[in-house]
């Protein structure tokens, strides 16, 4: 470089080194670059080292070509003060023992940053190119014109790339008023957004909620979950909508319609499990589990290993959504209608089923062989013989290992349970 000379030129290179480099970051997220595109990657790797290191060199060069001129001297150590910070913006992961440049996407804050001293560094620039060319007017309007220009283009390129405005949503203009969506849907609990942060693989953001809300039981629920934007204001969806034609065409009303718009998507979805937390309440596992050992006074069962399930999953959220409405039209607002829906109505009517593990199958052995039954013989005697209304009227899968034929199987017992009483059906055995 000229002892008189600033070199725009120069001191893009790291602006054009970054741009390809997140070009190609935003195109290949999953670092699988295809071979032609290692040429770009290669040239933006070269193109960031010796641009950050004639960020160094050139306003040093002209410090101690105009030592006796103070503008010069004066805005050329500003701008090596700013490059050495710049250094320390850049080595984000190489702090954290990882050889990478910054991208926009896990880095955002810092190449905001970097950016913004980017652009100070060009303006110390432009100041400097016209201080040198003061006596030459016309010079001086096109360095100034020329290096605006820069200005602009920097920014523009660098920091449409940091906020992803290649097609993500920016920062500033991006998501949902969650807690003004929540109350529109009918729900009269707090949501707190407690995180927000760029997820490449999405190409989008990650959100992290928390929702709680007391219900008129006087149970206090609470849910922590992340849900995730997607470029373009897309949304994760909880339901396909592949799916959501299926559980369509059970609806009957628009309202229904409506309801399954809103639930289909990832920050509604928690109130399709709802019921799973009105059986807890209502101690349905953990009495389930009691009655079965204390009828064999053997642990057969821990009330971690009950759960339900659907028995159609299209079938069980329409009938959710339905549910959900009549419940609000009664009054009961409680977690917009979701919450006090009748699980044992939905238990008699097949709509969900009970899933039981157990876990110390061969303990009956010795009771088995007193009554000269087997294993599966006699839970099943036992349970058949229990008094009327021990069980909720509906379906109990039991799963295990018996011995059957001399061989060990792993077996599915069905127990159907209708006004009262319980009878098994056919063995699924594997």
């Amino acid at each position: 470089m000229k002892r008189n000379t600033v070199s725009f030129f120069r001191l893009s290179l790291v602006i054009i080194g970054y741009l390809i480099y997140n070009v190609l970051f935003y195109l290949y997220p999953s670092r699988e670059v295809p071979s032609f595109a290692w040429f770009f990657v290669i040239l933006s790797w070269a193109l960031i080292a010796f641009g950050n290191l004639f960020l160094l060199i050139d306003p040093i060069r002209l410090m101690l070509g105009f030592k006796e001129d103070r503008n010069i001297r004066n805005s050329s150590i500003i701008q090596v003060v700013l490059v050495i910070v710049s250094y320390f913006i850049q080595s984000a992961d190489l702090m954290r023992g990882k050889l990478k440049f910054i991208n926009f996407m896990s880095h955002f804050s810092e190449t905001f940053a970097l950016s913004l001293i980017l652009t100070l560094i060009f303006i110390i620039a432009v100041y400097q190119k016209l201080w040198l060319h003061r006596e030459d007017n016309n010079d001086a309007k096109y360095h100034f014109v020329f290096g605006l220009f820069l200005i602009i283009i920097t920014n523009i390129l660098l920091v449409s790339t940091a906020f992803s405005s290649i097609s993500a949503p920016s920062l500033f203009n991006s998501g949902k008023n969650y807690p003004q969506e929540f109350k529109d849907f009918g729900l009269n609990g707090t949501v707190k957004v407690k995180n927000k942060k760029h997820a490449f693989e999405l190409r989008g953001y990650e959100v992290s909620l928390e929702y709680t809300e007391q219900f008129s039981d006087g149970y206090s629920y609470s849910k922590n979950y992340t849900i995730s934007e997607e470029a373009g204001d897309q949304y994760e969806l909880a339901i396909s909508n592949e799916n959501v034609q299926k559980i369509k065409e059970l609806l009957t009303t628009d309202k229904e319609h409506e309801r399954l718009d809103k639930v289909k998507y990832e920050e509604f979805n928690f109130l399709l499990n709802l019921y799973k937390e009105k059986l807890n309440i209502l101690k349905v596992p953990h009495t389930i589990a009691d009655t079965i050992n204390t009828a064999f006074k053997v642990e057969l069962v821990k009330e971690s290993r009950v759960d339900f399930y659907p028995t159609d999953g299209y079938e069980f959220t329409a009938f959710l959504i339905a549910e959900s409405l009549r419940n609000v039209e009664k009054g009961d607002q409680d977690a917009a209608g979701f919450y006090n829906i009748d699980v044992k109505q939905a238990m008699k009517n097949n709509q969900i089923y009970a899933n039981i593990d157990l876990i110390f199958y061969s303990e009956l052995t010795s009771k088995a062989q007193k009554a000269g039954l087997s294993n599966l013989e006699y839970f099943k005697e036992v349970l058949e013989a229990l008094p009327r209304g021990t069980f909720w009227d509906g379906v109990y899968q039991f799963k295990g290992s018996a011995e059957v034929n001399g061989k060990t199987r792993d077996v599915i017992s069905t127990f159907v349970v209708e006004n009262g009483l319980g009878y098994f059906e056919e063995d699924d055995l594997k």
